[in-house]
């Protein structure tokens, strides 16, 4: 089995030295392996190495790693190599500086041996945080891929294969299948992933090896080769830059809204304090309840248009949409996007305004959810249906793709930063030739009618400006950026299709631990690495969870093992637009306040008095969570 392993060099410092085109200058940084590629490099060392104290073994394959950027990245590689890396390649030269993620996945794709068998790569760098090269690179070899991935190992002979299901592999495979499990918004997934498929790894799913005597000896002799965009045949218009769909042209330092709060030392007075803003936050949730009940149904009662919408049956011909939004859903739709579109779509400016189109990409949702999109603002409402089980996510992309081209292609394509979209999205704007910004915090238009789109980078410590210079402008957008906007746009027809698909991965089971999605809930009750313990964690969630509330957790405490990923709030899990959130040993890092900033109350409880995160709570309360939560939790109870 020969596994290829492409890795990135990410900067180490907090300030990091820009060039003039806004992108990081790694010639001036210093530079460290970024932390998921640790991850995707052990899975591999672990399929074809057994784990010794000398990093060398029986191999059963070879794990080479590939890596793009200067020269000083060598130094990296060769760590890689002691560690158990059989060989190395570097990609240097100034033409493939500046890449998006576009031209890196362009870059990459010629640089992947023929005879590879499989590619595992992080889910995503640290600088950039965007996790959409592994799908584009999947795209530009025509090959499936799975992110999100905890664990990898050879298929068991009790998995039904693809052979075994009437979809044969290549008799030439050499390589065996892989018994693949990721993580969702809701839990687990088990797949079988054949042959010739990318895998994306989560950090800290697999802790890297150390070197060994025998690897080291092996690096000193090493000869890692260095090639060129003209060793790859690549143009200088294919690559760098100059190659690139996308383009930073503002960078500005994340700033944090300070609230500053009344603090308490006592515990009983503090628990008073935050029941009393409990009982507020309920109370404004079942309103808005109420209201979104009452919109729906004036939405679905409403029998003509307002003025800047489409009279019902006049929608432009095929030929005129190119213009148009469309916003992709899962069975689980934004409709804050839906409505962010809509606006977009209504400023001033356009003779014409474009349709708001929304597809969704799942079983049949039913007509409620059709009904919401038309009151949100959507002019049409299609399905492209796929089986329940379908878990292939390039194929759902590829069967996209060709739904799309049946009509002429929109301009604008968005959808939700959900698990699924960042592996399909990328997918997808490979196959179109299209940019593509991640995890957008915000979406705009210019006076000039392109996409500004903005998004936190380098650990949230930037706000990077992005505009798409290609025809086709595609975005993903973290839920909970826009709040739902009613539009009254009157009910339409849904257009149904089944989709062509003929997925490659197969979904072995899926496991769901999570009773209510994170976006969803009104009030949440967060745990940070101060809770102390994965054991002390799980009575956390269970006493949060046993009261009706939503259990959250950091990023930190989800990379300590306290609790699995789809708990985590911030940046690089889910934001949350709740009435309330109480957090328990969370410190304030910027990752974690970017996901909740549009809480209209936080309450913050942490045992250190300095920590940062009570300047930006409405409530601080100097205590230990084991004292505090018991007595919150209590006088609810209490006064029911």
């Amino acid at each position: 089995m020969k596994i290829l392993v492409p890795v990135k060099a990410v900067p180490m410092e907090t300030a990091v030295p820009m060039t003039a085109e806004q992108n990081i200058d790694r010639e001036k940084t210093p530079l460290n392996l970024n932390i998921a590629d640790e991850a995707a490099l052990e899975a591999a060392l672990s399929l074809v190495k057994p784990k010794t104290g000398l990093s060398a073994g029986k191999n059963d394959g070879t794990v080479t790693v590939l890596s793009m950027g200067p020269a000083s990245v060598k130094t990296i590689l060769t760590d890689l190599i002691a560690r158990g890396a059989d060989a190395a390649i570097l990609l240097s030269d100034p033409a493939l500086a500046g890449a998006d993620t576009y031209a890196t996945a362009n870059t990459l794709h010629a640089a992947v041996p023929p005879d590879t068998d499989y590619i595992f790569t992080g889910r995503r760098a640290m600088d950039g945080e965007t996790g959409q090269v592994p799908p584009m690179l999947a795209a530009a070899l025509g090959w499936p891929v799975v992110t999100n991935v905890r664990k990898a190992e050879p298929a068991e002979k009790g998995d039904a294969g693809p052979r075994e299901a009437g979809n044969a592999a290549p008799e030439t495979d050499t390589a065996p299948y892989l018994r693949v499990v990721r993580t969702t918004e809701d839990g687990e997934e088990t797949l079988l992933v054949p042959p010739h498929s990318v895998l994306s790894f989560q950090e800290y799913s697999y802790h890297l090896r150390l070197p060994g005597i025998l690897g080291r000896r092996r690096a000193m002799n090493a000869v890692i080769p260095v090639r060129t965009a003209a060793d790859l045949s690549l143009p200088p218009e294919a690559c760098g830059l100059k190659g690139s769909l996308t383009r930073v042209v503002k960078s500005l330092r994340y700033e944090q809204h300070l609230r500053k709060g009344p603090r308490t030392a006592d515990p009983e007075e503090g628990a008073a304090l935050a029941v009393r803003m409990i009982r507020a936050a309920q109370g404004s949730a079942a309103e808005s309840t109420e209201a979104e009940s009452a919109e729906t149904a004036a939405g679905n009662a409403v029998n003509t248009a307002p003025e800047m919408c489409c009279p019902a049956g006049s929608l432009p011909a095929a030929a005129d949409l190119s213009e148009a939004f469309l916003v992709l859903a899962d069975k689980d739709a934004d409709f804050g996007l839906v409505s962010r579109a809509a606006e977009l779509a209504r400023e001033k400016g356009r003779d014409v305004r474009p349709a708001v189109r929304v597809l969704f990409l799942a079983p049949d949702p039913g007509t409620e959810q059709f009904s919401k999109a038309f009151l949100y603002g959507a002019d049409t409402v299609e399905v492209l249906r796929f089986p329940e089980t379908c878990a292939d996510d390039a194929c759902i992309a590829a069967a996209l793709a060709v739904y799309l081209s049946k009509d002429t292609l929109p301009e604008t394509i968005l959808a939700p930063a959900s698990v699924l979209f960042r592996s399909v999205m990328p997918y997808l704007a490979m196959k179109l030739n299209a940019g593509l910004t991640a995890d957008c915090t915000e979406i705009a238009l210019t006076a000039d009618r392109r996409l500004l789109q903005t998004r936190p980078a380098f650990g949230n410590r930037l706000l990077a400006s992005i505009l798409t210079t290609g025809r086709i402008r595609m975005a993903t957008v973290r839920r909970g950026s826009y709040p739902p906007q009613v539009f009254h746009c009157p009910g339409r027809e849904v257009r149904r299709e089944d989709a062509a698909a003929e997925p490659k991965v197969r979904l072995l089971s899926a496991e769901k631990t999570m009773s209510l999605r994170l976006n969803e809930a009104r009030i949440i009750f967060t745990g940070g690495a101060g809770i102390g313990s994965a054991d002390r964690f799980r009575r956390f969630e269970e006493q949060v969870t046993a009261a009706g509330f939503t259990a959250g957790a950091t990023r930190q405490a989800v990379e300590l093992g306290y609790t699995a990923y789809p708990h985590q709030i911030g940046q690089t899990g889910v934001i949350v637009r709740p009435e309330l959130v109480i957090l328990f040993g969370v410190s304030g890092a910027v990752q974690h306040l970017i996901g909740i900033r549009q809480a209209k109350k936080i309450v913050a409880v942490n045992t250190d008095p300095k920590a940062p995160i009570f300047d930006y709570a409405d409530l601080g309360i100097y205590g230990d969570w084991e004292d505090v939560l018991p007595r919150i939790l209590r006088k609810l109870k209490e006064e029911k």
